[in-house]
C-alpha cells in the first residue's frame, strides 16, 4: 500500500498510522489488485483524515466487481471511526460535514458523486438504478473523510447536533456565562455571546462608546491610556473567571483565549493569546485588560 505522509503533529501521526494500519488490513484484497490507498489531513483540521482509494489505470472496475471487498471495509470503518470533520475542530457548523457519504469518481466523468455509505453497505438502489453496480462503472477513485472515535457517544451527539451555533445555542451559552459570572455581571461587567464566541468587557457597548468618545474628545491617545476607565485588572476578576472557564471547558470545547490589554505600565496596548491551561494555571496573564475574547465549540 502507498501511504501519503503529510506534516503531522505527534498525536496526528499516531492517529494517521493507526488509520493506515486499519486500511492495510481491510483493503488488502484491493491493494493486491494494484489499488493504492493514501491518507492525508483533511484541510487543516487536526484529527480529521481523508482516505483516498485510487484504482490502477489499467483496471476497469465496476461496483459489482469490488463490493464484496469494499462493503466489509466500510462496515468496519463505521464501527471504528466517525465520518466527517472532527467536531471539536469546527469553527462553524456545516451540515455536509456530518454526511455519511463516500465520494466516487468515474472514468469519463468530470465530477465526483457522493453516495450514502449506508446505502452502499446494504447494496441498496442508487440514483434510480436497480443496483449501485448498474450506475457505478469504471471507478477511478473513492474518498472518505473520517475522524477517530475518541469521544464518548453523548459528547459526540452534542457536538454534531445540527442545532449548534443557532439562536438556541447562543441563548444556552449566554445563560451559562451569565450564571457562572454572576458576580461580575452584578458589578457591571458586560458579557456578549455571538454565534460560538464569548467576550467580557468592563462596560456594555453603549457606555463603552460614550467613554471612548469622551477620551477622544479630550485629545488623548486611546492606546496609551493604561488607566482608561474601561480597563480592568486581572487580579480583580480571576477568582470568578478561572472557575467559570473551568466549568465551561467541561461542556464546551475552548479554543485560544485572547486578552487585549497591557502587560506592564509602560507597554503598549496589545493582544495576548493564551491556552486554556495557561488561564487555569494563572500563568503570566496580562495584568491590565480591556477585553477577553474566546471561541467556543
Amino acid at each position: 500500500m502507498k501511504y501519503l505522509k503529510s506534516i503531522f503533529e505527534s498525536s496526528e501521526l499516531s492517529d494517521a498510522n493507526d488509520l493506515q494500519d486499519f486500511c492495510e488490513m481491510y483493503l488488502a484484497y484491493l491493494t493486491d489488485e494494484d489499488w493504492e490507498v493514501e491518507i492525508s489531513v483533511e484541510h487543516s483540521f487536526r484529527k480529521t483524515f481523508r482516505i483516498t482509494i485510487n484504482n490502477s489505470p489499467k483496471n476497469i472496475t465496476s461496483w459489482d466487481q469490488i463490493k464484496d471487498k469494499i462493503i466489509p471495509f466500510l462496515e468496519m470503518l463505521k464501527k471504528n471511526y466517525n465520518f466527517g470533520v472532527y467536531p471539536e475542530q469546527r469553527f462553524n457548523f456545516h451540515k455536509s460535514w456530518l454526511d455519511k457519504s463516500i465520494s466516487i469518481s468515474l472514468a469519463g466523468n468530470n465530477r465526483s458523486d457522493s453516495i450514502n455509505i449506508d446505502e452502499l453497505i446494504e447494496d441498496k438502489p442508487t440514483y434510480g438504478y436497480a443496483r449501485p453496480g448498474k450506475y457505478l462503472k469504471d471507478i477511478t477513485s473513492m474518498e472518505i473523510v473520517v475522524h477517530p472515535k475518541d469521544l464518548n457517544e453523548s459528547r459526540h451527539e452534542v457536538l454534531t447536533n445540527p442545532k449548534r451555533f443557532t439562536f438556541e445555542f447562543q441563548e444556552e451559552l449566554k445563560d451559562f456565562c451569565e450564571t457562572h459570572l454572576a458576580y461580575l455581571v452584578d458589578d457591571g461587567y458586560s458579557i456578549r455571546v455571538a454565534t460560538n464566541t464569548m467576550s467580557l468587557k468592563r462596560f456594555d457597548e453603549q457606555n463603552d462608546n460614550q467613554i471612548y468618545d469622551s477620551l477622544i474628545g479630550s485629545g488623548e491617545n486611546i492606546e496609551d491610556i493604561i488607566d482608561d476607565p474601561r480597563n480592568f485588572k486581572w487580579d480583580n476578576i480571576k477568582n470568578s473567571f478561572i472557575p467559570f472557564i473551568q466549568h465551561l471547558s467541561k461542556q464546551y470545547n475552548i479554543g485560544k483565549v485572547y486578552m487585549y490589554g497591557y502587560t506592564s505600565t509602560t507597554s503598549e496596548f496589545m493582544s495576548n493569546t493564551y491556552t486554556l491551561q495557561q488561564v487555569l494555571d494563572d500563568d503570566n496573564i496580562v495584568p491590565v485588560i480591556y477585553s477577553i475574547f474566546l471561541r467556543i465549540d
